[in-house]
C-alpha cells in the first residue's frame, strides 16, 4: 500500500526498520523485567535444603541477551527489506479472490 501511495524504497524501509527498532527495545525491556521475576520464581521454587542456587544475574547476561535480541530483529530486518522490495504494485492492491 504504501508504494501504490508513492513512497520510495528506502522511506518504506526506514519505517518498518523504526518501527521494528522500537517494538526490540520495548520487548528487551519488558523481557529483562520479566526474565528477572521468572528467574526468581524458579530458584525459589527448585531449592531444597540441600541444594541452593545462584540468585544474581549479572550485568553481562542482561548485555548479552539484549544483543542478541537486537541482532536477531537485525537479521529480520534484512530478510524483511528483501521481501519488501519485491512486492509488486499491482498484485498488492487486488482483493482476495
Amino acid at each position: 500500500t504504501l508504494k501504490v501511495l508513492g513512497y520510495h524504497r528506502e522511506e518504506i524501509a526506514a519505517y518498518v526498520f523504526r518501527e521494528s527498532v522500537i517494538l526490540s527495545l520495548l520487548g528487551t525491556v519488558l523481557g529483562l523485567f520479566l526474565g528477572k521475576l521468572l528467574h526468581t520464581f524458579v530458584v525459589m521454587t527448585v531449592e531444597a535444603s540441600n541444594l541452593m542456587l545462584g540468585r544474581v544475574i549479572s550485568a553481562q547476561s542482561y548485555a548479552i541477551s539484549a544483543l542478541l535480541t537486537f541482532l536477531f530483529s537485525l537479521l529480520v530486518n534484512l530478510f524483511l527489506t528483501k521481501k519488501l522490495n519485491k512486492i509488486e504494485m499491482v498484485e498488492s492492491m487486488k482483493a482476495v479472490e
